[in-house]
C-alpha cells in the first residue's frame, strides 16, 4: 500500500461525508484515482455506515452514492462484491455459502482488501468458515506478492 493510499484510507475511515454531495463525489473520484483498493475502501464506507440511528444515512442516499461510484469505476470484481454491498446497505445478510464462493472468486484479484472486507462483513459467520476463507484469500495474496 503506497503512502497516498494509506493517507486516503485514514482520511475516510469512519468519516465519510454522506450528507455533503460535493465532498463525497470528490472522495469517490480520489479513491478511484489512487488505486482499486482505495476505490473499494470508498465502497466499504458507502455500504457500511455504522450502527443504525437517527443520524444514519438512509438507504436511498447510500444507493445514490453507490450509483455514482459504479458509474465512475470499472473493475471486474464489482460484480463479485455488489450483492454483499447491497445486503449491507439494506441491513441484510448474505449466506455463508454465497460469501465463501464470492471470496474464492475474489482470490483472482490480489490486493483488494476492502472488497474482501465487504464480503466478510455482509455475512454472519456462525461457524468460522467465512473467517477461515477470508484469511486464506489474504494469505494467498500475500504469498503471491
Amino acid at each position: 500500500m503506497c503512502d497516498t493510499e494509506r493517507e486516503f484510507l485514514g482520511e475516510i475511515d469512519c468519516r465519510f461525508p454522506y450528507n455533503d454531495e460535493a465532498r463525497w463525489k470528490s472522495l469517490v473520484n480520489r479513491g478511484i484515482a489512487i488505486s482499486p483498493n482505495a476505490a473499494f475502501a470508498v465502497l466499504y464506507e458507502i455500504c457500511a455506515p455504522g450502527a443504525p440511528g437517527p443520524d444514519s444515512p438512509k438507504a436511498a442516499l447510500l444507493i445514490q452514492i453507490l450509483e455514482y461510484w459504479k458509474s465512475h469505476f470499472d473493475h471486474p470484481a464489482i460484480d463479485i462484491v455488489m450483492p454483499s454491498t447491497l445486503a449491507l446497505i439494506n441491513r441484510d445478510e448474505r449466506t455463508e455459502k454465497d460469501t465463501i464462493a464470492a471470496m474464492q472468486r475474489l482470490m483472482d484479484f490480489p490486493g483488494l482488501d476492502f472488497a474482501l472486507n465487504i464480503l466478510n462483513y455482509a455475512c454472519d459467520d456462525t461457524d468460522g468458515r467465512v473467517e477461515r476463507t477470508w484469511r486464506a484469500v489474504g494469505n494467498h495474496w500475500q504469498a503471491a506478492s
